[in-house]
């Protein structure tokens, strides 16, 4: 191989390298700002932050979600509140654009040992009651 090839190949090989790490990068900061704005939202919907024993971020590709999971301090991990938001785009188009996050088309529900209900179902009364 030339050395002119071989510059070629490897300037390619850098482009490559930095597209990956500039897609993560970006993946990684929309998913920062998505989990602060579901976290701003928990608090806006009556939870408070005192009574928040840990959260968790997941993401579900089939239907491009995020949920979002906030457990209640003196309660068992088989009560908590779900988050979920729905990206508009595609993820790759949402993370490298930042679309913007629209805290009005967040799902609120409950977690209650194995069902997942709404939050105005009878079983998430005592979810609901934990924070009052």
């Amino acid at each position: 191989m030339d050395k002119k090839k071989l510059k070629i190949l490897v300037v390619f090989l850098c482009f490559i390298f930095f597209s990956i790490t500039f897609y993560f990068i970006r993946k990684k900061a929309y998913e920062t700002k998505l989990e602060d704005g579901m976290f701003s939202y928990a608090i806006q919907q009556g939870i408070p932050k005192e009574k928040i024993k840990k959260t968790n971020m997941k993401y579900y590709p089939k239907g491009q979600r995020y949920e979002y999971e906030i457990y209640i301090n003196n309660l068992d991990n088989n009560k908590y509140f779900i988050f979920s938001y729905v990206l508009k785009e595609s993820p790759f188009k949402t993370y490298l654009f930042q679309e913007k996050i629209d805290t009005t088309s967040i799902d609120s529900s409950a977690y209650i040992d194995g069902s997942v209900v709404g939050l105005e179902d009878k079983m998430a009364k005592p979810l609901l009651d934990k924070i009052q």
